[in-house]
Order: C-alpha cells, then sequence, then structure tokens
C-alpha cells in the first residue's frame, strides 16, 4: 500500500452508516458564495504519534470534502502562525499535506494558545467579509495555555461572539484529550452553534466523517478486533460503475484486505483498482466491477474496526407507467430493469412483483421477458405478467425485487396501479321487428354506462355487426338524444335487413377512458325480423292512402256545399220599450250548432226571449216560428191572435206571451239595444 497522494486523500469521502442517510447540510453550506473554512491544527499534537495519525486523518477527510468556498489552514502552537490560503479542490489538499508535515515535523510544546488562535481566525474572516455559515473547525488535543477557573467561561464567550456572526466552532478533540478538556471543548463548540467530536471514541471519527462528506455507505464491520480475523461478504450489482469499500481502523497496526468473487485479491497492481491508505483508513476504488460476492477482511489484536461498502448500481428496476386496470376484466403488470428510465436487458435477469391488492389481499408473480403472457418483446428488459381479474376498486401497491441467475444480489422498487370500474355495453333487442324490403329497422337498443351512471360516448366509437343467413348487413348506431353535443349513452341499432329470419346483432365500444384506449364489447343478442313487400306506390303513397284522401276531400265538398245553401240566422226582437232582446245575426253559437243546425235556432239559444221552446227556421224567403201550443206552456199570440203551430214572421210581428209583448223585424232599430250571453251548446 501507499500513503496517500493528492488524487488519494481527495477520494477521502466516505461515511460509516447503517443505511443511506442525506447529504450533509454543512457541506451544502460551505458551497455558498463568501462562506468559508478555517481549519486550525495545533501544533502541540506532535508529541503523540497517535493524535498525528488521528489529526492527519481528520485533515485530509476536511480538506478532500469540504466545498467550493474559499478555505484556510492556521497551524498554531504558544504563537499563531498567519492564516494559509487556497482554493478549494486539489489545491487546499496540496496546503493540508504541506501544514501537516510542518505540524509534525514542530517542536512545539504540549500547551497552546487556544483563545490566540480563535482571535486570529475571527479576524481573519472578518476581513474576508466572511457570509453566516461560514466555520473554524479546530483539530486539537484541547491543552490550553494559561488555562484557569475562568477559562470555561471565556470559552463560552468566544463561542457566542462568533455565533452573533452567524459562523460556528467545530472541535475535534484526539485520543489523548484529558475528559475536562473534553468537556470544555464540547462546551466551546455547543456555546457558538458547532459541532464537537471525540475522536478518541470510534463514534467521534465516525460523526466527523458524515460531517466532512457527501457520500454514503452502508456498514458491514462493526466489531472489536480480538486476533481473530473478522470477514463479510457484500453484493455487486450488474452493471456497477464504480465500487467503494472504505476501512476504518482504530489501530493502525490493523490489516485489511478485500477480494474479489473469484476468491483472488483485489490489489493495486490490477488496472481497476486504486487502494489509498492513511493511518486510521484506508479505501479501495474499484472501477466496473464484477458482479457478484465480494469478501473484506480485518485482522489485528486490538481496536476497533468498521468497514463500509458503497457499490451502487445504476441499474434500477421499476414499473412501467401503469394506467387503471378495468375491473372483471384480466390486466398486464408492467415493469423494467432500467437505466436512467431506458429499459436496458441484462442476462439472467429475473423480476418478481408482489401486489398487495385493494381488497388487501398480497400476491406473489413472476414476471417474465420472454415474450410470452402478454410480454411484448423478448430480451429487451421490459418484464410482464397476466394479473386475474380484480373485483375491487382503489390503490394497488406493488414491491418489485430483480435479481439474477448465479448472483445473491437484489434490487428493489415499489410501484401501484390503479383497480377502476370501466364503461360497459347493455343491449337489448327489439322483438318483432316488421318492415318492408329494403327499409331499415331498429334491432336493438345500446346503453354505455359506468359504475351505474351513464357514460357519454360518440356513435364513432361503436362497432356493429349484423350477421343473418343471408350474410352481414351494415349497422348503423344512432343516439337517441345528444346531452353533449354529438355524444349520448342511449343508442338505436339500426339496419337494412335482407330478408326475414333471425339476425344476430353485436356491439363493441372502442373509446378512452382514465387515459388509456379501451375496448368492450356488450353480449350478442338475436333477434327476428318479417320482411314484407312493398306496396304499389303513387307518388310515394300506397292505394289506400289515396283512396283515403279522395273520401275526404269528397265529404269537405259535400260540406261545402251544403252549407254554401243554408241561411244563416237574421232578424231582431225588440220588447214593448224597444229594447232589443235578440239578434239572431249575432248569437253566439258553438261550432257544431254552427255546422249542423246553420239555418235553424232553438228557442233556448236565444236567452232574451221569455219562452224557452219553439225554433226559429231561417229562409231566403223569410222566418218561421214553430211553436207548438200544449198546457205546460204559456199560450202564444202572434198580432194578437192565436198562434198558428208554424207562425211566419216578417217584418214588425207582434208576438204575445205571458203578458210580454214582444215585436220581430227584419231591420235593427236606431234605439240602443242590450247584449245577451250565447246559449251553451
Amino acid at each position: 500500500m501507499r500513503r496517500p497522494s493528492v488524487i488519494a486523500l481527495i477520494a477521502i469521502s466516505i461515511v460509516f452508516v447503517a443505511s443511506t442517510l442525506p447529504v450533509n447540510a454543512r457541506s451544502q453550506a460551505a458551497d455558498e458564495p463568501g462562506v468559508l473554512t478555517v481549519i486550525a491544527l495545533d501544533a502541540g499534537t506532535a508529541s503523540s504519534a497517535n493524535d498525528m495519525a488521528m489529526l492527519e486523518t481528520a485533515l485530509m477527510t476536511l480538506a478532500g470534502n469540504l466545498g467550493a468556498g474559499e478555505m484556510a489552514i492556521i497551524r498554531y502552537g504558544e504563537d499563531v502562525n498567519p492564516p494559509v490560503t487556497a482554493p478549494a479542490g486539489t489545491d487546499i489538499v496540496s496546503v493540508a499535506q504541506e501544514q501537516l508535515d510542518l505540524t509534525r515535523a514542530s517542536d512545539a510544546p504540549l500547551k497552546s494558545d487556544q483563545f490566540n488562535v480563535l482571535t486570529s481566525a475571527f479576524s481573519f474572516l472578518t476581513r474576508t467579509d466572511a457570509q453566516p455559515g461560514s466555520r473554524v473547525f479546530m483539530i486539537t488535543p484541547g491543552r490550553i495555555l494559561g488555562e484557569s477557573e475562568s477559562t470555561g467561561a471565556r470559552l463560552d464567550s468566544v463561542g457566542e461572539l462568533y455565533a452573533n456572526e452567524g459562523w460556528s466552532i467545530d472541535v475535534a478533540t484526539l485520543l489523548s484529550t484529558e475528559s475536562a478538556l473534553r468537556d470544555l471543548m464540547g462546551k466551546l463548540a455547543t456555546s457558538s452553534g458547532g459541532s464537537y467530536f471525540d475522536l478518541g471514541q470510534p463514534e467521534g471519527l465516525q460523526s466527523l466523517l458524515f460531517e466532512a462528506s457527501d457520500v454514503n455507505l452502508n456498514t458491514v464491520i462493526d466489531a472489536e478486533l480480538s486476533g481473530v480475523e473478522l470477514t463479510s461478504t457484500f453484493e455487486v450489482a450488474p452493471l456497477t460503475e464504480l465500487a467503494k469499500v472504505a476501512f476504518l481502523r482504530f489501530n493502525s497496526e490493523t490489516n485489511v484486505s478485500l477480494f474479489r468473487p473469484n476468491g483472488t485479491q483485489a490489489t493495486s497492481d490490477l488496472a481497476n483498482v486504486e487502494i489509498i491508505e492513511s493511518p486510521n483508513v484506508v479505501i479501495y476504488s474499484i472501477t466496473e466491477p464484477a458482479a457478484g460476492s465480494w469478501t473484506s477482511k480485518g485482522e489485528g489484536s486490538r481496536g476497533k474496526l468498521v468497514t463500509g461498502v458503497d457499490a451502487r448500481t445504476p441499474l434500477t428496476v421499476q414499473l412501467i407507467d401503469q394506467p387503471p386496470l378495468p375491473l372483471f376484466e384480466p390486466g398486464l403488470l408492467t415493469a423494467a430493469s432500467a437505466i436512467d428510465g431506458t429499459p436496458v436487458a441484462v442476462p439472467g435477469t429475473r423480476v418478481n412483483a408482489t401486489v398487495r391488492q385493494a381488497d388487501g389481499f398480497t400476491n406473489v408473480y413472476q414476471m417474465n421477458d420472454e415474450g410470452l403472457a402478454g410480454d411484448v418483446t423478448a430480451g429487451d428488459g421490459v418484464f410482464s405478467v397476466r394479473l386475474p381479474s380484480p373485483e375491487t376498486q382503489g390503490i394497488n401497491d406493488v414491491d418489485l425485487t430483480m435479481s439474477w441467475v448465479d448472483l445473491k444480489s437484489e434490487l428493489t422498487g415499489a410501484g401501484s396501479f390503479k383497480t377502476e370500474e370501466f364503461p360497459t355495453v347493455r343491449v337489448t333487442r327489439m322483438f318483432d321487428v316488421n318492415v318492408h324490403e329494403g327499409e331499415e329497422a331498429t334491432l336493438a337498443t345500446i346503453e354505455s354506462i359506468v359504475g351505474g351512471f351513464p357514460y357519454l360516448a360518440s356513435p364513432d366509437e361503436f362497432t356493429v355487426r349484423i350477421v343473418s343467413v343471408e350474410g352481414e348487413t351494415a349497422g348503423t348506431v344512432v343516439p337517441r338524444s345528444e346531452p353533449e353535443p354529438g355524444k349520448g349513452f342511449a343508442f338505436d341499432v339500426i339496419g337494412t335487413l335482407l330478408a326475414s329470419g333471425d339476425y344476430a346483432v353485436s356491439v363493441a365500444l372502442d373509446t378512452e377512458y382514465l387515459g388509456r384506449s379501451y375496448f368492450t364489447a356488450g353480449p350478442a343478442i338475436s333477434t327476428n325480423a318479417t320482411i314484407t313487400e312493398q306496396p304499389f306506390l303513387i307518388l310515394g303513397l300506397p292505394i289506400w292512402a289515396w283512396s283515403a284522401i279522395g273520401v275526404v276531400v269528397l265529404v269537405g265538398l259535400v260540406v261545402v256545399i251544403l252549407q254554401s245553401r243554408r241561411v244563416q240566422p237574421y232578424g231582431f226582437v225588440y220588447d214593448d220599450q224597444d229594447n232589443l232582446l235578440v239578434d239572431f245575426s249575432n248569437l253566439k253559437r258553438g261550432w257544431i250548432k254552427r255546422l249542423t243546425s246553420t239555418d235553424t235556432v232553438h228557442a233556448s239559444e236565444a236567452r232574451g226571449l221569455p219562452f224557452h221552446t219553439g225554433t226559429f227556421k231561417f229562409t231566403r224567403s223569410g222566418v218561421q216560428l214553430e211553436y207548438g201550443q200544449s198546457d205546460d206552456q204559456p199560450s202564444l199570440r202572434v198580432n194578437s191572435r192565436p198562434a198558428p203551430p208554424v207562425v211566419e214572421l216578417g217584418n214588425d210581428v207582434w208576438l204575445g206571451i205571458s203578458g210580454k209583448l214582444l215585436t220581430f223585424t227584419n231591420e235593427r232599430r236606431a234605439r240602443t239595444s242590450m247584449v245577451f250571453a250565447p246559449a251553451d251548446d
């Protein structure tokens, strides 16, 4: 193995956690313009080789992983050296290595001026107009030059001064740091809003690496060494582009190694393997590692060993955009082995789908990429399975598991799809269809419904077949009404029939529903039709219709002639005071009486008369009053003489009855007359 190079130290971007964690907020803040990081190296560390090893690990981890903001390193002991600055990236790593070498060669006393370096760092941040989020990161054994009882309070004041500017102080203490000094340094970090890392404890180093890094690893070994070799295997999936294996050893004498799936050791002699080492961290970087089971080993007499792995493949397993599936019909579920959403075929791939149905039941299905059972194309990375007909509407959750033949690696994915009620077609037959040859007839009615409610469809979305023993005839779908222009839910199926007999009618609906194309067929029905010969027509009408029209016309002519020969009522009746009692020409009569009794008026129709029996008959030669004398009606006298059964009424004829004197005249007198209501029909 080799000592850290510039490239190697940049690569120390690791974190040991039991599961994937989000990118650290501190690393993100360092990317902001004007956010600065000042690393303070305590030269008193040089008195301990173990402390120097831990300082080296912490410094190089920070230098290789902090963001692109301006950074500086201050080396201090009893005196404080001027800040050494460099841009983030490889330059700062070079500066860090130089300052590390100077610190290692230092003969500074054990105690350092912690207040002086904090003052110098504060001055530097002020001069550079550092923005909120900037920080000082102290790596120190914590020994304080001039320590007294008030040191703790003074450190808290310094921390608060930083916090007022929006800056913070992070402190990492080393293996030799005394317990009381750990407490003081922890309070300093807390008072400024910073973080404290006790590098004398395994958890502290792990926390520091997390704070400095934006790469996450999964822990495969976390144990104390006791002279027994520790091994652990981890799986690398196909198409993995880069794998990192990091060993965090708290005893630099611990030996670590890595073995490939074929059993050979991964060494730096291999073209795709790079190994970097610091006293406490060893990192393997493998480009395009072989898929399979890799083995990490650690051996030592004491100290803790933590091994983390980051071997993420760009491969994913995911549901392909899944529109809702209709109830009570088999459905197709599709998933893909994909990179960036594009299906990728990997030989030996297997995909299983665990479906938690909306009704609460769970089923496991093996999907296939063999061009069978609904799969469209074999070997294209798209896997399919036919699902049984769902019976419950709702959301169905899917867990996907992708594995490979002869490999233990697994990738998982998740998704869901909906099951919904889709449109159906209800077909009703028409009974006893009777039409003439060549005429159109309604053979059936159809309704389009969804979930028991009308579904609006256009006639063009229906396909109709009408079949008889004579062959197939054209069918048309006509809406009974249009709730929306061109759309309805109730339709007639109309066809031109060829001959009498049975006709089979089938109807299908091809529509767009819930973002997917959907085809459904209604139940086939059969109906019987009778075809009669087309009658002889004259101008489009049969003979019987012309006969009926002739009768109606003839009757109309007779009525007109008879009406034209009848005389309309005329004449007037006055009382002895010259009051008009009756105007026969203006009587209000019903249309039936006007039609059937045009020239005859019953006395009851002339309400102004003092008698209600008798009939007036009007002719061109005069007016007659038929008044039969009887014991139950008053007697009538004409011109002071008893009236005969038929009285000829002329101009100024007197009528006497019940003590009243009436006069019939052919002409209206000048005096204003009264108007009487008409008699009922």
